[in-house]
């Protein structure tokens, strides 16, 4: 039995899943560059034919990494074949494509964490609007699963907004990443100047956090609610309580395990790819 791993080849979080020794060993994964089905590598309803000149049927096909986070140039036509595939079919995916739509949405996700019982900061959304001065405390994120840049209002010369944004209150710079992997919990702390640590890169602090046990289930619940084997959960931290801001369906890890040691999520996926 085969475990298929779907992207494309510049994916930086393929790249690295790849390097690694217990990938490099195992021959039973596959790599299926999604720039290349139509071309090299075909899919019809027995299986798949690979650039080796193999055919895989569907039914060896044990679990599936998906990292498809675009439309493949050159396979609209297989596309929903594809996805049905992966949502009903193969029975194992990190993650199922239906479950990774709420990344489109930070507002729903938040909706639907409320809906849970979970705290998080006090949120509005703008649109058209001018922005007054009681937004000053506040943080500014796009509210789509584009990534854009973090920043506070009151550092922001355009008081004006037209397209959705989301206005949130301002929690400090404790961040917390939380990745969750079947049952198993990875959280680390990240201590930034900069209101969105991800552009830092010179005063930028991670060391591995202790989560409790009541957080941890919270992560599992709310993973498990939106049916996400893998996820990577981004809180805040102030004064003893944890704000939950958003859930990420298909995590670039690849910067926080690199904080780590042993490579713990790597590892992590391998086993439930392989041993589920």
């Amino acid at each position: 039995m085969y475990t298929l791993v779907i992207g494309i080849k510049s994916d930086p979080v393929l790249q690295y899943f790849f390097n690694h020794q217990l990938i490099q060993k195992d021959k039973r994964v596959l790599f299926i560059n999604t720039d290349r089905i139509g071309e090299d590598i075909h899919i019809n309803t027995e299986g798949w034919s690979l650039p080796c000149g193999g055919f895989l049927p569907h039914d060896h096909v044990l679990s599936v990494y998906n990292r498809m986070l675009c439309k493949p140039v050159s396979s609209h036509k297989i596309l929903p074949y594809l996805y049905w595939l992966l949502d009903d079919f193969y029975p194992a995916v990190i993650n199922r494509p239906k479950d990774t739509l709420t990344n489109f949405s930070k507002v729903w996700q938040l909706s639907f964490a409320q809906s849970l019982g979970v705290k998080f900061p006090q949120t509005a959304v703008y649109a058209n609007a001018h922005l007054r001065g009681g937004e000053g405390n506040c943080v500014f994120k796009s509210i789509s699963s584009i990534r854009s840049v973090v920043g506070l209002v009151k550092e922001n010369n355009q008081k004006v907004v037209h397209e959705p944004v989301v206005i949130q209150e301002d929690k400090g710079r404790q961040n917390i990443r939380v990745h969750m992997i079947g049952d198993r919990c990875y959280a680390q702390r990240i201590q930034s100047k900069n209101v969105d640590y991800r552009y830092d890169q010179d005063d930028i602090y991670v060391r591995d956090h202790l989560f409790p046990e009541h957080m941890v289930r919270q992560v599992k619940h709310i993973s498990n609610q939106m049916g996400l084997v893998f996820s990577g959960v981004d809180y805040m931290y102030d004064n003893g309580q944890y704000y939950f801001l958003e859930i990420n369906p298909s995590p670039g890890y690849v910067f926080f395990e690199k904080c780590m040691k042993g490579s713990p999520i790597t590892h992590s996926l391998y086993e439930f790819l392989r041993k589920t």
